[in-house]
């Protein structure tokens, strides 16, 4: 059993004794848009229930002697989450002190037979800056993290503390360029340039090439012409409590979770899920707020017969259409018997929130809708107000919140305060979903629209156009 030190500091102690959470971003493969791996990211939660990110704890943990504790930990934890997901394959970050734990490999090849984990399953990242500090020792730790079966991936990559030949000499599988050296691409030429000659010698030595932080949707085109294998970052998906295991596909920028509504409904158990129509993915390209507001979102699903029916055309096919309101409904069914689920509603008037709460406690034969409010209109604009929505919620004791129209721009105002509600383990943005729970309009058909057929034909007449829409990069 790992156990750490006590230190006098009760901030530095509290660091390094408990609280430490494993969190999981997806990485694509081009263009296929499915899952190679999942990296490991870790977080802790203080006391108080907020998360925080390594820029905080880390100089702390600085400042101990417990950093090869923390590789251990989190090594030790990523084969538990090994053994509790076994089609996934997750990627672990280490330390440059890592390097110096002679024992490290053989705590790692106990662990993988202790859970009866293929070394395959488990990929090990380690920085350029980590390996270049003592290039001999790296390269042996690389050759035996291989021996024992595992992937090695060259994280952090730029050309700035290794050189083409020491890189070779490395021989890792794969390489993750550098997230600076993507920010630029395209128009600073002598960052495309590197990056470029990266890539093409990656494939030359049998290495794949990830770029990494891929967070703007302008990049798809400089990813996918540059020939990388994979891609990760915030535009395609957020860090989430579980490993994500769904192909995405990106429609007008926006990258799309493909999946089935029987799916999702077994896959979703915490995150935040914005169901964007094609009117709003057309907003996406010219709001930058809006676009900010999605990087948070860890499902983004597909409420819209055009952009199905595209997808299906340009050869990249969405599953299926999952509307807001058949979703929701969905939702609150499948969760009737699980008491840890209750739900806030938010939007609307009035009486639309309370008919929607009684229709929803009668269908599921609980009072699974806790509380709802239907705030006016001007509250929306003051920050103040906002905090009052935020604290009615919380007294709530919700664990999900579902937002309805009636708030201007939901998907923004859930980026401003999401962090504000902790206890909130599910955030919808459900549209005109409640007017449809309170009987006060039905459902859309599921049947294609004539209006939707019209708009088809329409994009039909701009191929180049309708080309850059739904990609997988």
């Amino acid at each position: 059993m790992l156990t750490a030190a006590v230190y006098t500091n009760p901030e530095i102690n509290a660091i390094v004794t408990k609280g430490f959470e494993l969190w999981y971003q997806p990485v694509y493969r081009v263009p296929a848009g499915t899952v190679v791996h999942n990296e490991v990211l870790l977080r802790w939660r203080d006391p108080d229930g907020h998360l925080h990110y390594p820029e905080y704890f880390m100089p702390l943990v600085a400042q101990t002697d417990q950093q090869q504790w923390l590789d251990r930990l989190v090594i030790n934890k990523t084969v538990q989450a090994l053994g509790d997901n076994p089609e996934q394959t997750l990627s672990v970050n280490l330390t440059h002190q890592a390097l110096e734990d002679f024992d490290l490999l053989d705590n790692i090849q106990s662990l993988l037979e202790k859970y009866a984990i293929p070394p395959h399953r488990l990929n090990v990242e380690i920085s350029e800056r980590a390996i270049a500090q003592n290039l001999a020792t790296g390269i042996a730790f690389v050759r035996q993290l291989q021996a024992l079966g595992c992937w090695v991936i060259l994280d952090d990559f730029a050309n700035q503390y290794l050189s083409f030949l020491q890189w070779e000499r490395l021989n890792v599988n794969a390489v993750k360029v550098e997230r600076s050296l993507l920010r630029d691409l395209g128009s600073d030429i002598p960052k495309t340039h590197l990056v470029e000659s990266i890539v093409d010698v990656s494939h030359q030595l049998g290495m794949s090439a990830i770029a990494k932080f891929f967070d703007a949707s302008s990049h798809a085109n400089s990813i996918q012409r540059l020939h990388f294998d994979a891609v990760q970052g915030f535009h395609r998906k957020p860090p989430s409590q579980r490993p994500s295991l769904s192909s995405n596909v990106n429609i007008l920028g926006v990258s799309i979770d493909n999946l089935s509504q029987q799916e999702f409904l077994t896959q979703l158990q915490s995150g935040i899920v914005f169901i964007p129509a094609s009117d709003h993915l057309r907003q996406y390209r010219s709001n930058q707020q809006l676009r900010q507001a999605y990087t948070i979102a860890d499902y983004k699903i597909c409420d819209s017969n055009l952009l199905w029916l595209t997808s299906r055309l340009l050869g990249n096919p969405i599953k299926e259409k999952i509307s807001s309101s058949d979703f929701f409904s969905g939702f609150y069914h499948y969760h009737r018997n699980n008491l840890e689920i209750t739900i806030f509603l938010l939007g609307g008037t009035a009486e639309v929130v309370a008919k929607a709460q009684a229709n929803i406690n009668r269908k599921v034969g609980r009072s699974m809708v806790v509380d709802t409010y239907s705030p006016p209109l001007e509250d929306w604009k003051s920050e103040q107000n906002c905090l009052e929505i935020v604290k009615r919620i919380k007294c709530s004791a919700a664990t999900v919140l579902a937002i309805g129209i009636g708030v201007p721009n939901p998907e923004q105002w859930v980026y401003q305060y999401r962090e504000q509600l902790p206890a909130v383990k599910i955030i919808f943005t459900i549209g005109t979903t409640l007017h449809i729970e309170a009987g006060e309009s039905k459902p859309i058909p599921t049947r294609i629209k004539s209006f939707g057929t019209r708009c088809l034909h329409r994009l039909l007449g701009l191929p180049q156009q309708l080309a850059g829409m739904v990609s997988n990069h």
